[in-house]
């Protein structure tokens, strides 16, 4: 079982990040140099995760994949369409595996 922030703090060491946890109430995040310019990237049910991720992906060239479980599958990205549509200027491709409608 992951802890209340295994989702993210694992997507951020999948990123390329370093990550002390110092003690029960104290995580220690060191950056990383280059983002990766492919990768799959879990959410769990993170709703606030899967934002954050998507938006920190659209900031970079390359092809990510971010997913999520549980309710999170059950809830609209359907504003990311509008964002990641063909006309936009945004030239990455982003795969979810959300509800879109």
């Amino acid at each position: 079982s992951q802890s209340r922030y295994g989702a993210m703090l694992s997507s951020i060491q999948q990123l390329g990040a370093t990550v002390y946890k110092n003690n029960a109430n104290e995580i220690e995040i060191i950056g990383i140099e280059r983002f990766p310019t492919e990768i799959s990237l879990n959410c769990g049910e993170s709703g606030l995760g899967s934002r954050l991720l998507i938006s920190l992906c659209a900031c970079h060239s390359g092809e990510f994949k971010i997913t999520g479980e549980g309710s999170l599958l059950k809830r609209s990205m359907s504003f990311y369409l509008d964002l990641f549509n063909e006309n936009s200027r945004i030239q990455i491709r982003i795969i979810m595996i959300f509800k879109l409608n």
